[in-house]
């Protein structure tokens, strides 16, 4: 009778301790601030991304000449804009013995700065897909957008080149 008591009693106490753990407060999801890229250099494929990123570590005559290459060989090109990131993958490829981040993306243009109706009517294009550097993007709020914006979308329009 004893023994039992003591076990009636230990359970008693287990059940009294678990109802006293409180549950810690879970802190809401956040989700991250976006990405955006501005006149981002995108490339077609991972392998073409590695090209850009050796070209871009040369200086002079024989930067212009591996970038007119990667251009006339299409395998990347600069697209005018500022455009909000998603990613889709990413690969570490090396270059000159470093590790450097492609990131496979889908861009979409702002067409207005967020949260106004003010519009940004210098985007080359409206969607865009394919490899840019990791360095490419930029996350922010949509506030560090506007702040950073400012005034300069005022009325800018970008000078297009004539062929």
């Amino acid at each position: 009778m004893l023994k039992r008591t003591a076990d009636v009693a230990l359970v008693f106490v287990t059940a009294l301790m678990c109802a006293a753990q409180t549950k810690k407060a879970t802190k809401p999801f956040v989700p991250p601030a976006p990405l955006y890229a501005i006149d981002p250099v995108i490339s077609k494929d991972p392998g073409c991304a590695r090209d850009f990123a050796k070209a871009s570590l040369l200086d002079g005559v024989e930067q212009r000449k591996a970038l007119a290459e990667l251009v006339a060989f299409e395998c990347t090109e600069m697209i005018e804009g500022i455009y909000r990131a998603f990613l889709q993958d990413s690969k570490t490829v090396t270059v000159n013995d470093h590790a450097v981040l492609a990131r496979q993306v889908h861009l979409v243009a702002l067409t207005e700065v967020p949260g106004t109706k003010e519009p940004i009517t210098w985007h080359e294009r409206i969607t865009a897909e394919g490899w840019v550097l990791d360095n490419v993007l930029v996350r922010m709020s949509d506030e560090d957008l506007k702040f950073v914006l400012g005034r300069s979308l005022r009325n800018m329009k970008r000078p297009r080149l004539s062929n």
